[in-house]
């Protein structure tokens, strides 16, 4: 489901500014690619993941970094299989293995080279530590704990949803906690549990942000940019349709699942409950989060099987296995349908002709160095690493990392309205411009 060519224009910018931090060796960097009005230092937040990205693109080119959508799939799909595991057990391995699947099928749209793909492996590992902690005793919930707190500084220099790890791994406990507080053994746990959550939050500082944490949650849950940005839209009803689209379908499914858990499991869900409510909360703020919300509702599904699988005899679950099997391969058909209308054709790597402005910047390396470009916001980052500074560009998709609201706001009036596009030519001093072929700009 991920073997396809490249064709997110951020993937550019993530090369283009693990480039410039390779070149400065830090993660604060002048501003590489656009205009000279945007002088400020870029800060690179997710550094560890461009710098990652870059160098893959430099070793195997473009063939190679296509690969990685494929090879962080597998990743997730096996770790799903694992945190499972965790919560229904090891009885029924072929029903956990096609329910860890499902989350799969759902994410394989946003499977793109974007720290997209390192954020669900590592929110779903953080997601298993955590059981396995909240269980654990001795040196194991030690170790465990250690583990926990490295796995949240890595994923600072990785993805900005790092925010989210001191908040699974508390909703993870609940359960476990519970029944620590009915055997009289909360006190101790609770010590414990509060040095992993502070090392967490310490870890959170280590990122570009710092003690602003708190403004990158609200730079991405509102506002004017978020309304123009399908990513960060926020969620519609009117797009929420199983039946013809297969990520709504997979989240039904795994809540009705879920449904089943919390009405015939015999062991308290509280914990899973909780995830499944943050899924949801994520997805109404931002309809990205819905490929998320998939994801976290995998533990109230696997309560489910596992009720089910209590309460069924032994003859009829072979049929409910190759049901489900069933169930799975329609979804990857369905999913795999999506994915090559949007992204494909399936199985071809590397870049495809035509998705990304090459043949312009090739053009724009003909001009005077320093040539001021305007482009339009999805061009920008391709054509910056591309030209590595030889002329400078306009507003790109870093917004709202790097640019603000009213740089994009002046990029779109430019672009529709043409006293503006001329007033923003003599501001600044324009000489060239890359749009889209049916931009409103022509």
């Amino acid at each position: 489901l991920g073997a396809h060519c490249v064709h997110d224009s951020d993937a550019f910018w993530h090369l283009m500014l693990g480039r410039a931090v390779l070149r400065a060796r830090a993660r604060i960097v002048p501003e590489p690619t656009a205009l000279a009005v945007w002088s400020e230092p870029c800060h690179v937040k997710e550094w560890l993941w461009d710098v990652f990205t870059y160098g893959v693109q430099q070793l195997g080119g473009f063939w190679l970094l296509s690969m990685l959508p494929s090879v962080f799939g597998a990743l997730l799909g096996y770790r799903l299989a694992r945190w499972v595991e965790l919560h229904a057990g090891a009885g029924v391995r072929l029903i956990h293995t096609v329910l860890a699947s499902l989350p799969v099928c759902a994410v394989a749209e946003v499977l793109d080279v974007r720290p997209n793909l390192a954020f669900f492996p590592l929110l779903v590992w953080t997601l298993e530590l955590s059981t396995r902690f909240a269980r654990a005793s001795g040196r194991e919930r030690g170790r465990l704990g250690v583990g926990l707190c490295l796995l949240t500084l890595f994923w600072v220099q990785v993805h900005s949803s790092n925010v989210l790890a001191p908040v699974v791994f508390g909703l993870s406990l609940l359960d476990a906690r519970l029944a620590d507080a009915r055997a009289g053994e909360l006190r101790e746990r609770l010590r414990g549990d509060g040095l992993v959550l502070i090392g967490m939050l310490l870890a959170l500082m280590t990122g570009a942000y710092g003690l602003q944490v708190a403004q990158l949650v609200l730079t991405h849950a509102g506002g004017d940019a978020a309304r123009h940005i399908t990513d960060m839209r926020r969620f519609d009803w009117e797009h929420f349709t199983p039946l013809t689209w297969h990520v709504p379908a997979i989240v039904v499914l795994l809540a009705g699942m879920g449904a089943l858990g919390v009405l015939t499991s015999s062991a308290p869900v509280w914990s899973a409950l909780a995830l499944a409510a943050l899924g949801g909360a994520m997805t109404f703020s931002a309809a990205r989060f819905v490929f998320v919300w998939s994801l976290l509702l995998l533990p109230l599904a696997a309560a489910g099987v596992a009720a089910l699988a209590r309460a069924s005899d032994a003859r009829p679950l072979p049929r409910l296995q190759w049901l489900s099997v069933g169930l799975l391969f329609g979804c990857v058909v369905w999913s795999a349908t999506r994915v090559d209308a949007a992204y494909g054709p399936l199985f071809h790597y590397g870049l495809r002709e035509g998705d990304h402005p090459r043949a312009a910047a090739r053009l724009l390396k003909m001009l005077p160095a320093g040539t001021r470009v305007f482009s339009e916001y999805t061009l920008g980052a391709p054509l910056g690493f591309e030209l590595d500074g030889h002329a400078r560009t306009f507003v790109d998709s870093r917004t709202m990392l790097y640019f603000d609201e009213t740089d994009f706001a002046l990029s779109r009036d430019m672009i529709v309205n043409g006293a503006a596009m001329a007033r923003g030519i003599q501001r600044f001093g324009l000489e060239a411009a890359v749009v889209e072929r049916d931009s409103s700009a022509c």
